[in-house]
């Protein structure tokens, strides 16, 4: 199980490049044009860190495609983190533009799996959470080519994506609609809160995540 210490550290390191995107020009605040502003991040990023599995499959839609992002070393010992990225509402987004939350994941001995799903007004709900535990079971099917021993693994998200990680956390029929069997969803590590995270430490502890 991996410490509270160490999921505390790799929200901090992914929240700060979040925020370093919305305060970057080009941000609008909510909606699908919000996402525009963490492209720039994606040039600054090292590609030294990760080795990239792009574009893979786990259904037969364009938008039903993930990105992996490997560490170089220790990738027997590595967490997966399955990343419901793809935010403005169930409208708009694409997993390119967070290349750099799989770096991060990557270069912090993790396995990132970026992925993406359909949006409206292609389909409406509950379609969101079926493309998300479908693409949850890719990474389980696939992760046994990955590693001996299968690693914990986290499922989290940004925006309307983390709506989506929360939900297969939280409630076994969408998994279970993938052949899990019951209780799976519990078994998943879900670093996620619902809160509004702040920009400093002393802040960070009126949301009740200690600063790291």
């Amino acid at each position: 199980m991996i410490s509270h210490h160490f999921t505390r550290k790799i929200l901090h390191v992914l929240y700060h490049s979040v925020y370093q995107a919305e305060s970057a020009p080009g941000y609008h605040g909510t909606g699908p044009g919000r996402l525009l502003a963490a492209g720039p991040l994606n040039f600054v990023i090292s590609d030294k860190h990760y080795r990239l599995l792009a574009d893979q499959p786990y259904g037969e839609n364009e938008r039903q495609k993930v990105d992996v992002y490997f560490p170089l070393e220790n990738l027997e010992q590595a967490p997966v983190w399955w990343c419901s990225i793809t935010a403005g509402s169930w409208r708009g987004g694409e997993r390119g533009n967070y290349a750099f939350v799989g770096e991060a994941l990557a270069a912090h001995g993790m396995i990132g799996v970026i992925a993406d799903y359909r949006v409206y007004p292609e389909i409406t709900y509950p379609d969101f959470m079926h493309d998300s535990a479908a693409a949850v079971a890719w990474v389980e099917k696939e992760r046994q080519q990955w590693q001996k021993e299968p690693q914990p693994l986290f499922v989290m998200g940004h925006s309307a994506g983390a709506y989506n990680a929360a939900m297969l956390a939280l409630d076994d029929r969408w998994l279970g609609a993938e052949g899990f069997e019951q209780g799976y969803s519990q078994r998943l590590d879900r670093p996620f809160w619902p809160l509004r995270l702040y920009p400093d430490h002393q802040s960070a502890g009126k949301t009740g995540i200690p600063p790291s």
